[in-house]
């Protein structure tokens, strides 16, 4: 279960849908578990349906605290890794286009003050940004940038559990 939010974003280059989805749950109950990637194919199942029901030119962007790492089942059939068990359209991996699969670590078990305590373990990345690519659009993104932020305690104090993720997107021309 989870909640998600889909807004049209009005840009001087047209109009485009980001959807922000955030995953409840136990991170360590989540994390690998292949009836929470299928829990979560169904919910994108229901996103993607919304996104193209829409008929824009501009692809959609999904975004959020997805629960998921770029190596379970859902993250892999998001990104075309898995075809044959698509959701209708496919993403990309802003974070990966850039850096490739590691790093990006947004949920850090080992530095986030917030976490110490909990179970030990390692980094993993479970807060995407997704473009959705051509050639489902006549017009794609291309990400200039990836990173993270939040990553610096103030007053003594790291804003979050979860370390946030962005990326620069840019939008290309038509062929």
């Amino acid at each position: 279960p989870g909640t998600a939010l889909i807004a049209g974003v009005e840009a001087d280059f047209g109009t485009f849908d980001v959807a922000c989805v955030v995953e409840y749950g136990t991170i360590f109950r989540v994390l690998g578990s292949s009836a929470s990637s299928a829990g979560r194919l169904l919910a994108y199942r229901v996103i993607v349906d919304e996104l193209t029901a829409r008929d824009r030119d501009i692809p959609p962007v999904l975004l959020g605290d997805l629960n998921a790492t770029p190596y379970d089942e859902d993250m892999r059939v998001l990104t075309g890794k898995v075809p044959e068990a698509g959701v209708g359209l496919v993403f990309n991996d802003a974070w990966e286009m850039l850096h490739g699969p590691e790093g990006g670590w947004t949920f850090d078990l080992r530095d986030n003050p917030w976490l110490r305590g909990t179970p030990p373990g390692g980094r993993y990345r479970i807060d995407h940004v997704l473009p959705a690519l051509y050639p489902s659009f006549p017009r794609s993104w291309r990400v200039e940038d990836a990173g993270c932020f939040g990553l610096e305690e103030h007053d003594g104090v790291v804003a979050s559990d979860h370390y946030g993720i962005f990326a620069d997107l840019e939008l290309t021309d038509p062929f």
